[in-house]
């Protein structure tokens, strides 16, 4: 997984197993470039972005933890 975040608890978010369409993973880019574009400036309500996996499936977004939600 490209990134890190040393000493931060994260989530990995996956596509399904059965999740094969073009369109399918093209969701999963976009949820992740979303992330990307806010994650620059920072943004107190919204998840951070520590790093993605896209070279091969399942494809991977790597979000920071949050403790109440």
């Amino acid at each position: 997984v490209k990134g890190e975040a040393p000493g931060t608890r994260v989530i990995v978010k996956t596509n399904r197993d059965d999740a094969v369409t073009r369109q399918e993973k093209m969701a999963v880019v976009a949820e992740a470039t979303m992330l990307k574009s806010v994650a620059r400036p920072g943004h107190v309500n919204v998840v951070r972005l520590i790093g993605t996996c896209f070279r091969s499936d399942p494809l991977m977004i790597v979000i920071e933890h949050c403790n109440l939600g």
